[in-house]
């Protein structure tokens, strides 16, 4: 009877060991349809030039890295206002938590534009870091 009890021991173990790993995987799989969420609806706001719903989303010391230089805020959504995008697809979208309140997403992005008369279609490695602060 004690060889019964403790072969019984293992498998209720292993029961309880991966019931946290499953809500752990829903509580992530919430937060990366939340974040892929921010990222479409910033995407989208690109794409139809709501500049005041940008400057919501982005703090006043934004700073945007590209192959041509280093921008400000200002410098982006002067940017925005140059380009047209008909259109953008989110893809690989990670999520990767640095502390309670940061957040790095990064993601492929394959954009169908224009900027400055020229095309800026292309498939584009994007990061965005995403902070809570206040409410």
């Amino acid at each position: 009877m004690r060889r019964a009890s403790w072969l019984c021991l293992p498998v209720v173990a292993m029961v309880a060991l991966t019931i946290p790993s499953a809500a752990t995987a829903q509580a992530r799989g919430d937060e990366l349809t939340k974040f892929r969420n921010r990222e479409s609806a910033v995407w989208e706001s690109v794409k139809n030039k709501e500049v005041e719903s940008i400057r919501k989303v982005f703090q006043k010391d934004y700073v945007g890295v590209y192959d041509n230089g280093i921008m400000g805020l200002n410098d982006e959504i002067d940017g925005i206002s140059k380009m047209t995008i008909r259109d953008y697809r989110l893809s690989d979208v990670k999520v990767r938590n640095l502390d309670p309140s940061t957040v790095i997403v990064t993601s492929k992005v394959v954009v169908d534009g224009d900027a400055n008369g020229q095309s800026m279609s292309g498939t584009y490695n994007s990061m965005t870091v995403w902070q809570r602060s206040g409410n």
